[in-house]
């Protein structure tokens, strides 16, 4: 394949670029008319869309949605609007357009667009961003109403504007054809004129050196050819020549030109470097002024500050201790005058003598630091002030001199003390606290363990204080708590401690005693003090105490070791009674473990099923028959067996699973009342008892209401038993209850009558049905005996006031004639049943459906 020529490649470069130049300026011309174009369609629908807002806000200040329905639409007419919507900042629709109104526009469910409304927030500007819709590029405008105006605003609402792209691109593309036609056509002639007039001359004179070249490759390098002047080739070398003679005359210059600026670039660095040392000598002139001026302004400011501030201070020589100079807020704090205080020595003002004082300063310039510590000082008048002072040594002119700055610390001292008080002392009784007697005890043990001292720890509290704090309020409670703990101080000695632990608790600390009938001693002081009556405002009170006890070493070498047992100690004192106090002892500890354990299985007793109601029947003595039966809870644990309900209930009630085990025991009973019932028993009342934390329930109403409704019992078949003490909490909040109770059907028994403060009263304000006599008037029920007198009583009482009467505990056939013969007829004891299991009190229904159990009555 043969070569191009030169001439074909100078053709073929120069086409290419000049193709290239035109294709690069139509691209360089289309993205200018795209981008101005771009920004004028921007423009455009910007102030459309302004427009529309200012409009649309305006109509929804009054609530005109018609005509912003209206204004949307003929928006939406616009060649290039798809879509436009007006959203509340709820996001509700107010107007859309071409959809129809209320309806949700299309573009609402768009994933990018939805992804903006969730980021944007009242704060948010106008949104631009471009996307695809159903396969057509747009452009999407949210804008917040309000945000034109303010710099600040609340945005009423959004409008969402959708703009169809592709009517931009072909304004663009049509714009550009127009345009650009003429510029092609006139791109091909320019092409075609300059081709021609690079073939003329450069093409052709190139074409002929090129053969002038080769005709001299012919001939003999020594003889000489012969062109004419006018050839290019003569003409080649004539031109060479001459530029060569031109170079060298061009370098000769160049030379004299370099020798020339060395000179001058020598004599002006010489220049320079004069103008440098004059510049530097004025720059030191002025700074030297310029510090002067500070120096000046600096001790103006220092005068003005030392003046002004509100701490003392203080310039002292440090060898002779003059005071040179003081400010008007040191003179002040010591009641001297600027002249009085400069005639003076430290040693006049320190509380310490000269020696202590040298001694304090000598440390100061051997430190060579700054040194804060508290000093007192001496005032004028001789007195002393606590101040916080801050020495530093400084070096004025050759001289060393302290700087003291003195600052009046009494108001933080008190302000420390009273911290410190309410740290370590309980605020309501003004004893030492918890935090007091932790780090106090530790102290004890240590010097205990040291010297091999004893002392001991009483863990006390006051017996049923919180039925005094729960009817009467917290404030006469806080009363008796202060009372009570100013007597129980006065019982020790100054080397013994008391402490607040926390409610009604107390721990006191017998430290260093020689045998244990000082601390046997303090405990019966305390029971005795405790039990005298107190008098606050108009009541008069009478408590007790229980106490436990643990010695150091023989009941533990800790803290949390004595604190423990001596609690432990305490709960023994409460159980035997209270109103006393006991020593720990290491079978307590064994006893509280054993409590703790019961505690866990009774938590997991009803999630296994392991209770059981028994049921205990109430007899009719009129009619044979029985009136009722009494639900009574059994727990039979796996391992343990049956436990008795004076075991775990009280651990129910301390821990609050009453509450869930007593709604069980009511769902149990009435679902089992209503079985018996299905089975074609005579229907009987079911009783059951409601603990006082289960009577406190503020929806045990509804609880009984729907326990009801899911067994279909009816609600005269069930009958609550209700203690004194449930209702001892709070009587009007009882009394609504029980109304809303008996409202519904259910009948209420007044459980142990006559244990309490059982009166009058009670039988006029709560609405019960039943009254039982507690079994301890029974046990002991003999003719003429008190008991009887009191059960007689109880019996009219029921009759006069419409009540049925239960006595419970008959178990002798002569009690049963005795409460015949007063006229008590409802009997429950073991003389007729014990409580039975669910498949005998079946059997012993049965049974009484055939016959009855009394004859001869």
């Amino acid at each position: 394949m043969n070569k191009p020529s030169l001439s074909q490649q100078i053709i073929n470069s120069l086409g290419i670029s000049l193709i290239s130049i035109g294709v690069f300026t139509l691209g360089i011309n289309y993205s200018l008319l795209h981008d101005d174009l771009e920004n004028q369609f921007q423009q455009r629908i910007q102030s459309l869309n302004q427009t529309l807002v200012f409009a649309t806000e305006s109509l929804l200040d009054i609530n005109d949605i018609s005509i912003v329905q209206r204004i949307v639409q003929n928006y939406a007419t616009l060649p290039e609007v798809i879509e436009v919507t007006i959203l509340n900042p709820d996001g509700t629709i107010v107007a859309t357009a071409p959809k129809e109104l209320g309806k949700k526009p299309h573009s609402l469910s768009h994933e990018p667009i939805n992804q903006i409304l969730k980021e944007f927030n009242d704060n948010s500007r106008e949104i631009n961003f471009k996307t695809t819709i159903n396969n057509q590029k747009v452009i999407v405008n949210i804008l917040p109403f309000s945000s034109i105006l303010f710099e600040e605003f609340q945005s009423r609402g959004l409008a969402i504007i959708i703009i169809d792209l592709s009517i931009m691109h072909q304004e663009v593309d049509q714009i550009f054809l127009t345009s650009s036609l003429p510029m092609m056509t006139g791109t091909i002639i320019i092409l075609i004129l300059i081709g021609f007039l690079m073939k003329k001359n450069i093409i052709k004179p190139l074409e002929k050196l090129n053969q002038a070249v080769k005709e001299c490759q012919k001939i003999d390098i020594f003889s000489t050819p012969k062109y004419l002047p006018n050839q290019e080739i003569y003409f080649l070398a004539t031109t060479f020549q001459q530029i060569f003679q031109q170079r060298i005359q061009i370098e000769l210059e160049l030379k004299e030109s370099e020798k020339r600026e060395k000179k001058k670039s020598q004599e002006l660095e010489k220049t320079i470097q004069e103008l440098q040392i004059t510049q530097v000598q004025l720059i030191e002139t002025e700074r030297i002024a310029q510090l002067n001026q500070e120096l000046l302004e600096s001790q103006s400011r220092y005068q003005a500050v030392v003046k002004q501030t509100s701490e003392g201070l203080v310039l002292i020589d440090a060898n002779s201790k003059q005071i040179m100079e003081a400010n008007e807020a040191f003179c002040h704090l010591l009641n001297y005058t600027q002249s009085e205080i400069v005639k003076l020595t430290i040693y006049d003002l320190s509380s310490l003598n000269s020696t202590e004082t040298n001694h304090l300063f000598e440390t100061l310039l051997g430190k060579k630091d700054n040194l804060f510590l508290e000093y007192i000082l001496t005032k004028k008048d001789g007195s002393f002030i606590e101040t916080e002072v801050n020495v530093s040594l400084i070096n004025y002119r050759h001289k060393n001199i302290f700087c003291l700055s003195v600052r009046d610390i009494a108001e933080r001292k008190l302000t420390e003390k009273l911290l410190h008080y309410q740290a370590f002392y309980d605020s309501l009784t003004n004893i030492p606290n918890r935090a007091f007697l932790n780090t106090k005890i530790n102290e004890i043990l240590d010097q205990s363990k040291e010297n091999s001292l004893l002392f001991a720890v009483m863990f006390m509290d006051l017996d049923r204080f919180k039925v005094i704090n729960d009817t009467l309020g917290h404030n006469i409670g806080d009363q008796l708590l202060k009372s009570c703990a100013q007597r129980i101080k006065n019982c020790l000695e100054k080397e013994d401690i008391i402490a607040r632990w926390g409610g009604d608790e107390f721990i006191i600390i017998i430290p260093n005693f020689d045998n244990l009938e000082k601390v046997t001693q303090i405990a019966n002081e305390i029971l005795a003090i405790v039990k005298t009556p107190f008098q606050i405002e108009n009541h008069q009170f009478y408590i007790s105490s229980s106490i436990g006890i643990a010695l150091y070493p023989q009941d533990g070498h800790n803290q949390d070791t004595l604190i423990k047992n001596a609690d432990i100690a305490l709960y023994q004192a409460k159980d035997k009674g209270r109103n006393n106090y006991q020593f720990y002892r290491p079978q307590m500890n064994e006893e509280a473990s054993e409590l703790l354990l019961l505690e866990s299985y009774l938590h997991q007793a009803l999630a296994n099923n392991e209770l059981l109601l028994y049921y205990q029947p109430q007899i009719n003595l009129n009619t044979g028959k029985i009136y009722g039966l009494e639900a009574l809870i059994r727990w039979k644990h796996p391992e343990l067996g049956l436990i008795s309900p004076a075991k775990f209930i009280p651990l129910a009630e301390e821990t609050g699973l009453i509450v869930y085990i007593g709604e069980w025991v009511l769902k149990t009973a009435c679902a089992q009342n209503k079985a018996w019932q299905k089975a074609g028993l005579p229907p009987v009342k079911i009783s059951v008892n409601i603990s006082p934390l289960q009577f406190q329930q503020t929806n045990l109403l509804e609880i009984i209401n729907n326990i009801l409704v899911e067994t279909e019992l009816e609600s005269h078949w069930l009958e609550l038993e209700i203690t004194e003490s449930s209702l001892m909490h709070n009587i009007e909040f009882a009394i609504s209850l029980l109304g809303n109770i008996v409202k519904i059907g259910v009948n209420i028994s007044m459980d142990d009558f006559g244990t309490g403060y059982s009166s009058l009263s009670y039988l006029k304000k709560f609405p019960f049905n039943t009254i039982k006599i507690d079994q301890s008037f029974v046990r002991d029920l003999k003719e003429n005996s008190p008991d009887l007198g009191i059960i007689e009583a109880v019996v009219a009482l029921g009759r006069n006031f419409n009540l049925n009467v239960i006595a419970e505990g008959v178990e002798k056939e002569y009690q049963l004639n005795i409460l015949k013969k007063i006229g008590c007829h409802l009997i429950q004891g073991y003389l007729f049943s014990k409580p039975l299991p669910l498949e005998e009190a079946t059997k012993f229904l049965e049974m009484n459906h055939k016959s009855s159990f009394i004859t001869n009555i």
